[in-house]
């Protein structure tokens, strides 16, 4: 991020929140940084949208969550987006950070990420 001091959980309850406000079909969302060999880290979206009777189009939805944090300083902004289907916290409701990196780490290459 460019050496500024990020406070993810602070962030991640700014970002569900405005996405509850704006309705969006969201059932959670973990951020997280992943390693970059340019900028050290950078900050990263897993996204899991809520199921619904009608098809969630991962794009429009993306584009609308990067519409809702337009006015965020640029290193509060993820610089990936990933849908992320499983994404869950443990039994114990916490995030297992490693591994969803892991999961990001191996689909940024599968998958095209929705990029900043």
């Amino acid at each position: 991020s460019g050496g500024e001091t990020i406070h993810l959980e602070k962030l991640q309850d700014r970002l569900i929140d405005a996405t509850q406000a704006a309705h969006l079909p969201i059932k959670t969302i973990l951020l997280t940084s992943m390693q970059n060999d340019e900028w050290g880290e950078q900050l990263i979206a897993l996204v899991r949208f809520k199921k619904t009777a009608s098809q969630v189009n991962d794009s429009e939805v993306i584009l609308k969550l990067k519409e809702l944090i337009k006015d965020w300083l640029p290193h509060e902004k993820p610089v990936f987006w990933y849908h992320c289907p499983n994404l869950t916290t443990n039994a114990f409701g916490k995030w297992e950070l490693e591994k969803w990196r892991t999961w990001a780490k191996r689909n940024q290459s599968q998958n095209d990420p929705f990029t900043d």
